[in-house]
């Protein structure tokens, strides 16, 4: 979803308002790439005069994906990865460090704690049963029509696209030959680009778990 010129209007004006419970307003836009051209100039004139109690923070990837006259009003303020260790200790102190015997989930992170745990969250959400079978791997033509109908109906789009995500990090990590590894990984991407082009679930689940019996 883009953030619209509406959304911009309405930041502006509770940022206008002097804040009442606090010291000072804050607004924190995330995803701020997703911007619409009319609702970044929208939010040009708030960046310039936010007002002396307020703070504006603006996440996004990277300052190539904003626009420039944008980023020209901003402070920067640059996130990094952490470290193995660094997430070891961030994920013990918030009381995840469960998570840490994941490798998957570690590796989806990519060393962002909070990804980590968002991973973790969204693991919990896979129906136990299709977890164990997709993992451990699909052995017959008529297991994979089952769990091909179980993904499609127990799970929304957004879930079985993570799945795939999921499923790709758990295999790489698997002791495989290295061919069967690239061939998983083909197929778990065309089976991605077909659910965004809006292809049947059932049907795209069905073919690509039919497609990977063999490994």
């Amino acid at each position: 979803p883009q953030i619209r010129l509406e959304q911009v209007r309405e930041i502006s004006e509770f940022l206008g308002r002097p804040p009442l419970e606090t010291a000072r307003s804050v607004v924190v836009l995330q995803q701020a790439e997703t911007m619409r051209e009319s609702a970044a100039n929208g939010l040009l004139k708030t960046l310039e005069e936010p007002g002396k109690r307020a703070t504006l923070i603006l996440i996004a990837p990277g300052v190539d994906s904003l626009l420039p006259t944008l980023v020209s009003r901003c402070q920067r303020i640059p996130f990094y990865r952490l470290a193995n260790e660094n997430m070891k200790l961030v994920l013990e102190k918030a009381g995840h460090e469960e998570i840490l015997k994941h490798t998957e989930v570690m590796m989806m992170a990519q060393g962002s704690p909070g990804e980590a745990i968002a991973a973790w969250q969204q693991l919990q959400e896979i129906p136990a049963d299709i977890l164990e079978t997709v993992t451990q791997g699909i052995k017959t033509i008529r297991q994979a029509l089952e769990v091909g109908r179980d993904i499609s109906k127990n799970l929304d789009l957004e879930a079985q696209l993570w799945l795939i995500d999921y499923l790709q990090h758990s295999y790489w990590a698997k002791p495989q030959q290295q061919l069967d590894k690239v061939e998983c990984l083909k197929h778990l991407e065309k089976a991605r680009k077909y659910l965004l082009s809006y292809v049947q679930p059932r049907l795209v689940w069905e073919c690509t778990l039919m497609a990977m019996c063999s490994f």
